[in-house]
């Protein structure tokens, strides 16, 4: 009896974490979507202003030659933006 009520309470507060982590993504993704969609409707944008003169660049590098394609991780140290 104990123990099913332990075991009970457990469960449960494991779903509400849970269900709070997720409330919590939700909420940051539709503010990321909505930020996105303000930059995105501005024409003409600095991106220097919007990142802020940024050090380290990196993403994915997708290369084309020949119908062949490699994609690297790349990692860029800009001098200069324009």
């Amino acid at each position: 009896m104990l123990w099913d009520l332990l075991l009970t309470l457990t469960v449960m507060g494991v779903i509400y974490v849970q269900h709070l982590t997720i409330v919590n993504q939700k909420r940051n993704i539709f503010i990321l979507a909505e930020k996105i969609k303000k930059i995105s409707e501005r024409p003409n944008i600095n991106i220097n202003s919007q990142l802020g003169n940024p050090k380290i660049i990196q993403g994915e590098l997708d290369m084309i030659h020949d119908g062949k394609r490699a994609t690297v991780k790349a990692i860029f140290y800009p001098k200069k933006i324009v």
